[in-house]
């Protein structure tokens, strides 16, 4: 233990003795025995300031407050302070007590400490503003260039992330996350002695993987060497995929981190690229989508990543469908089983070409069997304005391949996503069709 840890908490636990034996009488017309806790009161202060015990200090110090005011006549002793004050005292004792335990400074709950601290300062008239979390990192603004960056290390990543990030908040940080960290960097970097790869290396495999970009210009100064003889004109963009906590991350890059801009990284984010001739409509892929919503369903992932190498090959490579195929491919271990099921539409999507787009209402529609019954009572479903436009898309959609098919897989399958997709939501669809005109 620290020398002079272990000092302090010898000589808190003496003066947490002396205000636990003399704090219920700090009301009485002794003003010396209020003056003896308040000048141990004041010693806890100090003590815990001087090695570094914030939440000791930040207790002890509206304690101290409220017995300064007592002993100075600013305040009407009231009973109620005492049991306060026993109550703040006793919060100290617990926290010296899991120091002495562990040889060690010890966390503090947070919330429990706000609580002692409100209460202290109301009993002295005075309100405490209540700090508000806000996010401690500057989101990037061009995702799309990340997204596009070539990911092979997510195969070998087998942590699940989140389908798609919601709120950012204080819980969400405080969880591993995978986070694109993107440095812009110049000479000053280099120039000041901050060394991103060495600062990155402080958090080991926590680093999966690491881009670098350096403009034409840029590049061919530094490798002639003549312009900058000590190699110290660093100029270049690098892009550090990490899988930690923000705490982690900004205790090892503390010199960059208000330079720095994060994507947090999730499933729909990563199979948005866009990089690929688009547009092409592909009708090999729409075997491939009706393959893979079966074996989504069976959660057979071996077979959905056989069925995707296998069908490779019979695309452009410079597509966006291949580049979408093989995103799906390097981020499928990442995917969690219950969120399988919600890339239906990323299969559905992938003939048309075009740039994957979360479809929620494709994903989660209920089926037909479990919406229709022999005497199911036809009920009127609210919907709102956002889910009549995809209803819309999907129905237009298909309207636009049966124009161009002719085959009756082809129909089936067309017929099967508007049952799927539509009938639930339609009370006098028919339960099947003629032929393709009807």
């Amino acid at each position: 233990m620290n020398p002079l840890l272990e000092q302090f908490l010898l000589e808190a636990r003496e003066n947490l003795a002396f205000i636990d034996q003399n704090i219920e009488n700090i009301g009485g017309d002794d003003p010396e025995l209020l003056n003896s806790v308040f000048r141990a009161a004041h010693t806890l202060k100090g003590g815990s300031g001087i090695v570094g015990f914030d939440s000791v200090k930040r207790i002890t110090h509206h304690a101290e407050d409220l017995l300064d005011m007592l002993r100075a006549g600013k305040l009407e002793f009231k009973p109620v302070m005492v049991e306060s004050l026993f109550n703040a005292f006793d919060e100290v004792v617990n926290l010296i007590e899991a120091a002495e335990e562990c040889g060690d400074i010890v966390e503090a709950d947070e919330s429990r400490i706000d609580q002692i601290a409100q209460e202290l300062s109301g009993l002295m008239g005075k309100t405490i503003e209540v700090q508000v979390w806000s996010c401690p990192f500057r989101l990037a603004s061009d995702v799309k260039r990340i997204v596009n960056i070539p990911m092979p290390f997510l195969r070998q990543f087998n942590q699940k992330i989140p389908f798609k990030v919601g709120d950012i908040d204080e819980e969400f940080c405080a969880k591993e996350q995978l986070y694109a960290i993107v440095f812009d960097l110049d000479e000053s970097c280099m120039v000041y002695g901050n060394d991103p790869l060495y600062t990155l290396s402080l958090i080991g495999d926590k680093v999966l993987g690491i881009h670098a970009c350096m403009g034409e210009n840029a590049s061919k100064a530094l490798l002639s060497g003549f312009d900058d003889p000590d190699g110290l004109l660093l100029r270049l963009s690098m892009t550090a995929f990490v899988y930690a906590t923000y705490e982690e991350i900004s205790d090892a890059l503390f010199n960059f981190i208000d330079e720095l801009s994060f994507v947090p990284l999730d499933v729909v984010t990563l199979l948005q690229i866009n990089e690929g001739e688009a547009g092409h409509a592909l009708d090999v892929l729409k075997e491939l989508s009706a393959e893979c919503s079966g074996a989504i369903d069976s959660f057979n992932r071996s077979a959905i990543s056989e069925k995707i190498h296998n069908t490779l090959p019979l695309i452009g490579r410079d597509t966006l469908q291949s580049m979408q195929l093989r995103r799906f491919d390097e981020v499928l271990n990442t995917i969690k089983d219950s969120d399988l099921g919600m890339l239906k539409s990323f299969f559905a999507q992938l003939p048309q070409g075009n740039v994957y787009v979360h479809n929620a209402l494709l994903d989660t529609a209920p089926s037909v069997e479990a919406v229709s019954t022999p005497n199911a009572v036809c009920e009127t479903i609210e919907i709102n304005e956002v889910e009549r436009l995809q209803l819309k898309a999907i129905l237009t959609q298909q309207l636009q391949t049966l124009e161009m098919v002719n085959d009756d897989a082809s129909y089936q399958r067309v017929l099967s996503i508007v049952e799927n997709n539509l009938k639930p939501y339609i009370c006098d669809m028919p339960s099947s069709f003629s032929s393709k005109e009807a």
